[in-house]
C-alpha cells in the first residue's frame, strides 16, 4: 500500500513474475515527477493492463516507483542510519 508519494519520483515500474518463475516487466518514465497517488496509479493501471491477460497464474505483481529526481533538493537523497 502506498502511505505517500513523494514527488521526486519520475519512474513508475510494474514486475509480474507467473507461477512458472517467468517474468515480465514494464516501466515508464514522465517528464516531471509524479505528484501525486492519483498519477502514481493511473500509470500504474496502465501499466498492468498492458501486461494482462496472461496464459500463466501470477504468483507476484509488484510495483515500483525510481529514477529520483534530485533536482532541488539540497544535500541530494544521501540516507542515514542510526545505529
Amino acid at each position: 500500500m502506498v502511505h505517500r508519494v513523494s514527488s521526486s519520483h519520475r519512474t513508475v515500474t510494474v514486475k509480474v513474475k507467473c507461477s512458472d518463475f517467468g517474468q515480465t516487466t514494464r516501466s515508464r518514465t514522465v517528464a516531471a515527477p509524479i505528484a501525486n497517488r492519483d498519477e502514481f496509479t493511473t500509470i500504474a493501471a496502465e501499466l498492468v493492463r498492458s501486461i494482462f491477460p496472461l496464459r500463466k497464474s501470477v504468483r507476484l505483481l509488484e510495483v515500483t516507483l525510481s529514477h529520483f529526481d534530485e533536482a532541488g533538493r539540497p544535500g541530494g537523497l544521501q540516507m542515514t542510519f542510526e545505529f
